[in-house]
């Protein structure tokens, strides 16, 4: 009546150009402080999802 599940793969999602949801990206303004001139850092940073589990694990 009831089957177990004996083995499962996680595989990795390929998430279309800024859809993914499993991370968040932010962007920043630098100053120089000599110069005063303004660069924009943009960085990725880890985002609680519930398509986490589907990651693979380290």
């Amino acid at each position: 009546m009831w089957t177990c599940l004996v083995s499962w793969c996680r595989c990795t999602i390929d998430w279309k150009k800024g859809k993914n949801v499993t991370v968040k990206t932010i962007k920043k303004k630098q100053k120089h402080k000599g110069r005063g001139t303004v660069r924009t850092i943009t960085k990725q940073v880890p985002n609680e999802s519930f398509f986490n589990f589907f990651s693979p694990l380290k």
